[in-house]
């Protein structure tokens, strides 16, 4: 959000917006994967941090890192990313559909990435855990699904052909019903090495009743907690030893740890109650314009 928060700052002020507001949708970014452009615009904010009347953030791993950068603005606020439940749910026959569309059998335990192609979310990483894994079960499939994640990805074809079982990936690219792949998971997983704040295909597995394995980057350890396997970032080895953990689980076993993951989105990150908080936010700020309007012309 960097460059819309600039970009917003900017347009607010020339057409006179009485209140702004910044939204941070990330934690310790590594710039030096992105154009130059982008480290130019951060460095740029952090002196502007002060003018907003409030900078939001999705995270709390987020409002640390952006501190540490030498951010100073009147207010932060913590609010994280929201789901719609209603969408994101278990659905026990997802686990033969998903199985069937992809031709896989229909006893075959199902691992899967949800992310866009993007050095962030490294999936690299994903596929070095998955090489490790494979050579001891070779009946493991992986899907992967998200914007430049498909067979045209030279880069990601060349990672997955690297393996020994490359027909057991499925790259599936853009979908619009992650909803149903989700809950047709025995594994969901977030591989990422730097910069996520609250990630959406965290919270969207674990609404589907799926057990996550995570890294240890932005607030998702924080998401999970005690209900899924976090590990180290940039480590293949840790990542396929949690996988294989909750593998080793009972279904059932893995079941309850899903719901009881389920419930933990629904306390802290289901739409209705993020809503309610962005409404609060807004009804604020808006009271506080009238205010000064009335002053103002008095």
């Amino acid at each position: 959000m960097y460059h819309a928060d600039l970009l917003g700052l900017l347009v607010g002020k020339l057409a006179g917006v009485p209140a702004i507001a910044w939204n941070i949708r990330c934690s310790a970014m590594e710039m030096g994967h992105y154009r130059r452009l982008s480290t130019l615009v951060l460095r740029a904010l952090v002196p502007l941090s002060s003018l907003p009347q409030v900078v939001i953030a999705n995270s709390q791993s987020g409002i640390r890192v952006h501190r540490a950068l030498g951010y100073t603005p009147r207010r932060w606020l913590y609010l994280p990313n929201s789901l719609d439940l209603e969408k994101f749910q278990p659905d026990p026959s997802a686990m033969s559909q998903v199985r069937r569309e992809l031709g896989i059998p229909q006893n075959a335990r199902l691992i899967g990435l949800i992310a866009r192609f993007d050095p962030m979310k490294d999936h690299a990483n994903f596929v070095d855990a998955a090489k490790l894994m494979t050579a001891n079960d070779p009946d493991l499939h992986f899907v992967l699904a998200g914007i430049g994640v498909d067979s045209r990805n030279a880069e990601l074809k060349r990672l997955v052909e690297s393996t020994a079982f490359p027909h057991h990936f499925h790259l599936l690219g853009h979908r619009d019903d992650i909803d149903h792949i989700n809950a047709g998971l025995d594994i969901a997983c977030s591989s990422s090495a730097f910069g996520e704040g609250s990630s959406n295909a965290i919270a969207e597995a674990m609404a589907c009743g799926v057990p996550c394995v995570v890294t240890d980057v932005g607030d998702s350890a924080f998401m999970v907690k005690n209900l899924g396997k976090v590990v180290p970032p940039r480590d293949p080895q840790a990542f396929a030893r949690a996988c294989r953990e909750l593998l080793g689980m009972s279904p059932e076993r893995r079941s309850q740890l899903g719901l009881a993951a389920r419930e933990r989105v629904k306390a802290y990150f289901s739409l209705g109650s993020v809503v309610a908080r962005y409404e609060e936010l807004y009804q604020e700020l808006s009271t506080a314009i009238l205010k000064f309007d009335r002053q103002a012309s008095a």
